[in-house]
């Protein structure tokens, strides 16, 4: 049976650049953040999505640290995105609503980063994401997207930092950060 731990807790006062999670213990097995989350782009249909950067010390932000494949649906269209190996400054990750979504709406975001703590090992990444408009019947208000991600390093990551590929996060949005053992 899996153990979760819950190691920290950001809920955004205020609108934020980034989310970060530092000095992460290397105790657990693996790491997962979820999320509630909302974007500050204020025009209806502007697509934002997840950049994720992972690091030992520091986040890891040169072009040729990640690698990534995408799938996503949105506004009821099917589309992948793929991307080869040791090209890419972050792992992408579709979608999260913006202030021109219905108020109050705050996306789902999942990310797992397995066996974070090893040094023998390159680190992969899943994400998962949704936004679902509630009473909305905007198309483009629906999204979920799926993201398998390499971190090309094998140091152990200490630090991980989610930030929107524009804008903010809107404040309300929140992040906890779970270390879990025995998910295998």
């Amino acid at each position: 049976m899996a153990i979760w731990n819950a190691l920290s807790n950001s809920y955004l006062s205020g609108n934020a650049n980034y989310q970060e999670f530092s000095s992460i213990s290397g105790d657990y097995q693996h790491l997962c953040i979820k999320g509630l989350v909302r974007n500050t782009q204020s025009t209806i249909g502007t697509t934002r999505y997840y950049q994720v950067q992972l690091g030992n010390g520091s986040v890891s932000s040169s072009s040729g640290d990640y690698s990534y494949s995408t799938f996503f649906e949105g506004g009821g269209s099917v589309a992948a995105s793929a991307t080869g190996s040791g090209s890419n400054a972050h792992i992408q990750a579709y979608y999260m609503p913006n202030d021109g979504a219905p108020a109050n709406l705050y996306g789902y975001f999942e990310m797992w980063v397995f066996e974070y703590a090893s040094t023998s090992k390159k680190k992969q990444v899943g994400i998962s994401c949704a936004v679902n408009p509630g009473t909305s019947t905007t198309s483009y208000d629906r999204g979920e997207g799926f993201s398998s991600g390499n971190f090309l390093s094998t140091s152990a990551v200490d630090v991980i930092r989610i930030n929107p590929s524009g804008d903010q996060f809107k404040a309300g949005s929140e992040f906890t950060l779970y270390g879990v053992n025995g998910a295998d």
